[in-house]
């Protein structure tokens, strides 16, 4: 019954902490378009996060966006990585490994 109360707040943190990730890559693209002309901005779909972090330090380096985006991105594989373990090891056994 604990490893279930465990699962669902992991999955909870992943789904949370995916969502806020998602959300501080916009609000970095957002501050980066303000500061381009109409045919230099980044769209949103489809755009690689390594040049967008870069762009968004260059523009802003003390902004809060990019440190809290990674530590997002962090939590929700080490959550996730935690849930998967948990889940093939504790809840169907070692024997499925």
């Amino acid at each position: 019954m604990v490893q279930l109360v465990i699962s669902a707040s992991l999955l909870g943190m992943v789904t949370l902490t995916g969502i806020a990730s998602t959300l501080f890559a916009h609000a970095m693209i957002d501050e980066v378009n303000r500061k381009k002309s109409d045919d230099c901005r980044i769209p949103y779909g489809g755009f690689p996060m390594t040049r967008i972090v870069r762009e968004y330090k260059a523009l802003y380096p003390k902004g809060i966006y990019a440190k809290a985006y990674l530590a997002s991105v962090v939590l929700t594989f080490v959550a996730g990585f935690t849930l998967m373990y948990l889940f093939c090891v504790v809840l169907v056994g070692s024997s499925a490994l």
